[in-house]
């Protein structure tokens, strides 16, 4: 399971490296808004997913790791969309004053 969402995590952080890059090349409204919608969902999704299994009782929801490395795994995900949030933001403000 541990493997699989680190799979996942990395396809979406592939998937919104790409968006950004074609958001900056064509500089148009519509496409920084699929950006944003598309760097919230997984931020907030993340962000869930670490709350609800952080206060289950058990092993948690990736066998072979242990409690620490379950939450720094969803944490690290969170911290890597969020700054990649933060970077698209800033990107958006510096092209619209340029």
């Amino acid at each position: 399971m541990a493997l699989f969402l680190l799979i996942t995590y990395i396809v979406i952080l592939i998937f919104q490296i790409i968006l950004f890059v074609i958001s900056i090349r064509k500089k148009t409204k519509k496409l920084w808004r699929i950006l944003f919608s598309a760097e919230l969902v997984p931020l907030l999704i993340s962000i869930g997913l670490m709350i609800y299994y952080n206060n289950l009782p058990g092993y948690g929801f990736m066998p072979g790791l242990t409690y620490l490395g379950e939450v720094l795994f969803s944490f690290g995900a969170v911290v890597l969309y969020c700054i990649s949030f933060l970077i698209s933001i800033y990107m958006q403000l510096y092209c619209n004053f340029k």
